[in-house]
């Protein structure tokens, strides 16, 4: 039923939320040359519900920033499908999509530390994370940006060769 598949949900996003956390507190320490054990992985529920509302406000922050992003190609699209003129129809559909992909790219890279900041900083307020997390990728966002897409062309590569494989052996 619905409710059987929200209620998994939302189990499988707290699940996500304290593994995360975890991996997120393991890599810290070994960054900082610090010994890491299995207990490592465990957070204080206090984490958890700090990056839940963190989550909350990236929810709020992607969704507000995609709205300025879209509403002109949005509004580019309206008009030429009420006046019939398809070239512009689609020209503001394409336009919305690039500003959405636009923001989404940029704000990936630009809050990707959040977690670690909810780890160091477990008092702060959730715009402090996302200031802080900022504040880490300042003078290092296109840097950042490659590393993320040649980890994305590497993953990619590896999903092609599985799948070219399990072909090959089948």
């Amino acid at each position: 039923s619905a409710f059987l598949a929200f209620i998994l949900g939302l189990a499988a996003a707290l699940l996500s939320i304290i593994i995360g956390l975890g991996w997120s507190k393991v890599s810290l320490l070994l960054i900082r040359s610090q010994a890491a054990r299995w207990e490592s992985f465990k957070t204080d529920p206090k984490l958890w519900l700090q990056a839940i509302k963190a989550g909350l406000w990236l929810i709020f922050y992607v969704f507000r920033n995609a709205i300025v992003a879209i509403l002109p190609g949005a509004v580019l699209g309206i008009i030429g499908y009420s006046v019939h003129i398809e070239w512009l129809s689609a020209l503001g559909i394409a336009l919305a999509a690039i500003g959405f992909l636009v923001v989404a790219i940029y704000m990936s890279v630009k809050y990707q530390f959040i977690s670690y900041v909810v780890i160091d900083h477990p008092n702060i307020n959730p715009q402090d994370i996302f200031k802080k997390s900022g504040d880490l990728t300042d003078g290092n966002w296109w840097k950042l940006l490659g590393f993320m897409l040649v980890t994305g062309l590497v993953i990619l590569l590896g999903v092609v060769c599985l799948v070219v494989g399990l072909i090959a052996a089948i």
